[in-house]
């Protein structure tokens, strides 16, 4: 019964990030990716060989499209919404 219960949660889990990814750019849904993983900003410009600026840029984009105030909700957000089984690859790169 629990596993059934595990199984639906990551099931809408799964459906809800990728609906959100939907609204996001090539560039936004790499952003977020990158996020998920617990780079910093400036770490995303240079994975990505952009500005920081940009960055910057791109996470508000991010915020307006999926309804969120702040950086802290984005944060916040990647690691409640994300799929759990692709979290456990944070901070090994």
């Amino acid at each position: 019964m629990e596993e059934d219960i595990s199984r639906e949660k990551l099931r809408k889990s799964i459906n809800c990030y990728l609906k959100a990814l939907l609204k996001l750019s090539q560039r936004e849904s790499e952003v977020i990716e990158l996020i998920a993983r617990g780079y910093s900003t400036s770490r995303i410009a240079d994975e990505l060989n952009l500005s920081v600026r940009t960055i910057e840029n791109h996470r508000y984009r991010i915020c307006k499209k999926l309804k969120l105030k702040g950086r802290g909700a984005l944060n916040k957000w990647v690691k409640e919404i994300r799929p759990s089984r692709f979290n456990s690859t944070q901070n090994n790169e």
